[in-house]
């Protein structure tokens, strides 16, 4: 089959986001920090389930979820969105098919194709602060997953003390303009790169084509010595 696939133009690649890989790329982590936390990130729950983690995000519905599906993991919620300083913003939750649509939800204003089938904003005032702040002087070292829908690179520039102490990072890169003030990728990577951590793979791509890149990646920051 793979043969076969490879001959029509495809490649068949091992899901790398899987518990049972993605502890072979990395340094161990003593503590896992889980930004954007949604309805929970099983497969980094489930690569380190004898770790602490920190789970963050500014919807109460995520920690109520998550709490509840992983009642083992041993986690502490901060109910807040991270950025480059302290203060308040406006969260933006698309409604979707009726519902809101917890995934997509931003402090940025969405411009992409998705706004076509946005039907209307659930929006809060939530707030925010850093994540060098929320961590303090824990000494780590930690593994960081971010999906925040395009607010990565003003995450990261509040997180510069916590990046030093970073074992490996799994962002969501933003290749494409998928909200009106979505950075350049080279912004991230070089913030990462500040902080001794590079680009190693890229572990899941979301919205590509055959004749089109993919709207982001998941991608792996590493040591460069590891």
């Amino acid at each position: 089959m793979a043969r076969w696939l490879s001959q029509q133009g495809y490649e068949v690649q091992p899901n790398r986001m899987h518990a049972g890989r993605f502890p072979d790329l990395v340094v161990s982590p003593e503590t896992v920090i889980d930004v954007g936390v949604g309805r929970g990130t099983p497969w980094l729950y489930e690569a380190f389930p004898d770790k602490n983690f920190l789970l963050i995000d500014p919807m109460p519905e995520a920690q109520e979820y998550v709490l509840a599906a992983y009642p083992h993991l041993r986690a502490k919620f901060f109910e807040t969105a991270l950025g480059e300083e302290n203060g308040m913003a406006e969260l933006k939750i698309p409604i979707w098919k009726g519902a809101t649509h917890m995934p997509m939800a931003s402090l940025l204003n969405r411009d992409d194709a998705h706004v076509e089938k946005i039907s209307g904003w659930d929006t809060r005032l939530v707030p925010v602060t850093t994540l060098d702040e929320l961590v303090g002087d824990d000494a780590g070292p930690f593994g960081l997953k971010l999906d925040a829908e395009g607010a990565e690179p003003a995450i990261l520039r509040g997180a510069s003390q916590v990046l030093q102490r970073c074992a490996f990072v799994v962002l969501e890169l933003s290749l494409s303009h998928r909200f009106a003030e979505t950075e350049a990728p080279s912004n991230v990577i070089a913030s990462l790169a500040a902080a001794g951590l590079e680009m190693r793979d890229v572990l899941d791509t979301n919205g590509g084509s055959e004749t089109a890149p993919p709207r982001h990646i998941d991608a792996l920051f590493t040591r460069w010595s590891n």
